[in-house]
């Protein structure tokens, strides 16, 4: 495995899973070529988020809306967005693309 040492457990349990995706803001630890062989993708959040919008149409603000009210206290979908993009996250962290296309 060529991706970082202290993540070598992630990129193994994604072969072992028979993934096709690794989700993570961690992209630096993770470069192309290190999953490649392995015939797996690294996609930030934000992105992973817009396209499984895409693919689900109504699933991802059907999801938002039940966590939305399961929170304590509840929120509406436009404050879990605005948290979402809080600038108390770090940038990497943010998901503004899929924000936008919910918004």
């Amino acid at each position: 495995m060529t991706n970082d040492p202290a993540d070598h457990h992630v990129v193994a349990a994604a072969i072992f899973a028979n993934t096709e995706v690794i989700v993570t803001t961690n992209l630096d630890d993770f470069p192309v070529e290190s999953s490649a062989p392995y015939e797996i993708e690294t996609w930030h959040p934000d992105d992973f988020l817009v396209y499984f919008d895409k693919q689900n149409p109504g699933t991802t603000i059907k999801i938002i809306w039940k966590q939305s009210n399961e929170l304590k206290p509840p929120r509406s979908i436009p404050e879990t967005l605005d948290k979402l993009e809080n600038n108390n996250l770090k940038r990497k962290n943010k998901v503004p693309k899929f924000t936008r296309s919910i918004r």
